[in-house]
């Protein structure tokens, strides 16, 4: 019995942080989408930020493959998002 209840207790802790992983990154989804709303930023540029919460980083090539655009575009937008720090 101690030994299902140990197993029982760690995959209801693996699931807990699993959901609070997830949380959070929705959290942070919400949270760029509320800061940048006056940052005058254009669709592309909200939707990369989000991306990178998921992911450590894109390159431009990626980022011109992901919005099917030029890559002057790319390095426009990259560019605005770097001079606002974000």
């Amino acid at each position: 019995m101690t030994s299902w209840i140990e197993y029982f207790t760690d995959a209801l802790k693996s699931q807990m942080v699993d959901v609070k992983n997830r949380g959070e990154k929705i959290i942070k989804k919400d949270l760029i989408r509320e800061r940048v709303r006056y940052l005058n930023l254009n669709e592309r540029q909200i939707k990369v930020l989000e991306y990178l919460t998921d992911n450590d980083s894109i390159t431009r090539e990626q980022y011109v493959k992901m919005f099917d655009i030029s890559l002057r575009t790319a390095n426009y937008d990259i560019s605005e998002i770097e001079k606002l720090n974000l």
